[in-house]
């Protein structure tokens, strides 16, 4: 009797410990290493993905980066012809629920700049949440994209967090939760929400992705880097294939 109960404890132990693993696993990143990409990235739009790897060097923006590697994505935003956007977005996996954060460097704060999350690839990523820096660096927002039309869904100021808005040329780390319907915000491992998420029933998954945008003003280059998602354990209704999301783009 004990023998057998030692193998089903055995057998319980491993099995949570394949699944302990398989949830560690469960995460996407991109860091950069030596400068190079490496996950599979696509704009939106229709517009041309301006996103590429460096290393920084020493007098360059950016370069004290968070992980002191001075490697990091830039992110350029397109010309005004071309709407001002740029955007880079990536697949989440088999998954609807996640954490997506990362760290974004404000620079001449001239541009909106953040995190996109639950872009639709079906529609070339004309519906997303975003959670962005402003322009001025005067504001913290979680946004709705829909077509070619925007909401404004919170907004937070100064008063909002400890340490007040960032100035140019700093690095800060954004944090978004998305489980269903509600949404938690993190600035600088700062929670915005307090616990109590922000509801939004429109977009209820989708890829994610980063975000550097003003309508009337292009070649801005923007830093990001050490970008993270985590599962968070909740499968997907649809998940488009890279082969299927490339064809929009033929």
């Amino acid at each position: 009797m004990k023998s057998q109960l030692s193998k089903i404890l055995l057998i319980a132990m491993l099995t949570l410990g394949v699944a302990s693993y398989a949830a560690a696993q469960a995460t996407i990143q991109e860091t950069v290493p030596g400068g190079e990409l490496e996950l599979e990235w696509v704009s939106g739009f229709g517009v041309p993905l301006l996103l590429t790897g460096e290393t920084l060097e020493s007098g360059d923006v950016g370069y004290d980066n968070p992980s002191g590697d001075h490697t990091v994505l830039v992110l350029e935003n397109n010309p005004p012809m071309m709407g001002g956007l740029g955007m880079a977005m990536t697949n989440p996996g088999d998954t609807s629920d996640y954490v997506w954060e990362g760290w974004v460097n404000t620079g001449d704060a001239s541009t909106r700049r953040g995190l996109l999350f639950r872009g639709n690839p079906e529609i070339q990523f004309t519906t997303s949440y975003q959670f962005v820096l402003e322009p001025g660096l005067l504001q913290l927002k979680f946004r709705k994209m829909t077509g070619h039309r925007s909401q404004d869904i919170v907004a937070w100021y100064t008063s909002d967090t400890p340490s007040g808005m960032p100035g140019e040329n700093e690095w800060h780390h954004l944090k978004v939760e998305a489980r269903g319907s509600n949404f938690r915000f993190w600035y600088d491992d700062y929670e915005l929400t307090q616990g109590t998420p922000v509801e939004d029933t429109d977009l209820l998954s989708g890829w994610v992705g980063i975000l550097n945008f003003r309508y009337n003003l292009g070649g801005v280059q923007v830093l990001f880097d050490d970008l993270m998602m985590t599962d968070l354990g909740v499968v997907a209704t649809t998940n488009e294939s890279w082969g299927s999301v490339k064809s929009l783009y033929r």
